[in-house]
């Protein structure tokens, strides 16, 4: 029997509605919380997050020195919209011509397909390196990116294996790299569901607060592709804070690709 069909049946709630039922069955505590997350305190400050006002700096001294940006693409579709996030982010604070993008020319993550010779052509290409959704463990390559003087943002959500080596790293390279990741433990409590999608978004609300001083806010603008990078990494949607973020993105597309695709409509 399909797993849906056997909740339905084995449930022991009763509440008389049962999408109700199931979403108690599935370990939703407050339905009232999921169904209107608006009305509740469920967004994590982007003041929690270890490195994040150190990220946000390197970025604006890159677009302050007119700078060239290159963004490395990770090969799914959180990476896809996460970069897709932080270059249109970057595209509205006013550097967009000088963005540079990274792509694999095979399926894989992070830094470790790439050659020192690649390494080296990306240094003489950009000044700065922001990997969206990937390269938390990538800990050798990059310790060699950074000696040759680049300067390196990861913004990233899978679990760290070595949480010594990323101190280290940012001992030895203070001004040129910062590291954002949902899961360091050196966090305040913020939240694990986000994906890397989500990560880009809470480092774009900080650049957002800490340099365009809520004049010019960028970072719900990207809602769209926030919500779809969640959805697609399979992140816990019942999760208030990422159904909230989730609920704006889709219910105000702003990308034309996103309407086409989910619209259904052959082109």
């Amino acid at each position: 029997m399909p797993n849906g069909l056997n909740l339905v049946e084995k449930r022991s709630h009763n509440t008389g509605d049962i999408i109700q039922d199931i979403l108690l069955e599935s370990g939703v505590e407050n339905i009232e919380m999921f169904y209107n997350p608006e009305n509740y305190n469920v967004e994590t400050d982007w003041k929690l997050f270890s490195n994040i006002s150190k990220a946000a700096t390197i970025l604006r001294e890159a677009i302050e020195d007119d700078g060239m940006i290159g963004v490395l693409v990770d090969d799914d579709a959180d990476g896809f919209t996460s970069a897709a996030a932080i270059s249109k982010f970057i595209s509205l604070t006013g550097n967009g011509e000088r963005i540079k993008w990274y792509f694999h020319s095979e399926k894989s993550h992070g830094l470790g397909f790439y050659s020192d010779e690649d390494f080296e052509k990306w240094n003489e290409e950009v000044d700065l390196l922001i990997i969206p959704d990937a390269a938390s463990n990538d800990f050798e390559e990059q310790f060699k990116l950074l000696k040759l003087g680049l300067k390196l943002i990861i913004l990233d959500h899978h679990n760290i294996d070595n949480q010594k080596e990323i101190d280290k790293i940012a001992f030895d390279y203070s001004k040129n790299y910062a590291l954002v990741n949902n899961q360091l433990d050196t966090n305040m409590k913020v939240n694990g569901m986000f994906t890397g999608a989500g990560v880009v978004y809470k480092f774009c609300q900080a650049y957002d607060n800490m340099f365009n001083f809520g004049f010019e806010t960028y970072s719900d603008s990207l809602l769209d592709l926030i919500a779809l990078g969640q959805i697609a990494d399979a992140s816990d949607i019942s999760d208030p804070e990422i159904r909230l973020i989730v609920n704006k993105g889709i219910s105000d597309l702003k990308s034309e690709f996103l309407k086409v695709v989910l619209s259904g409509e052959e082109t």
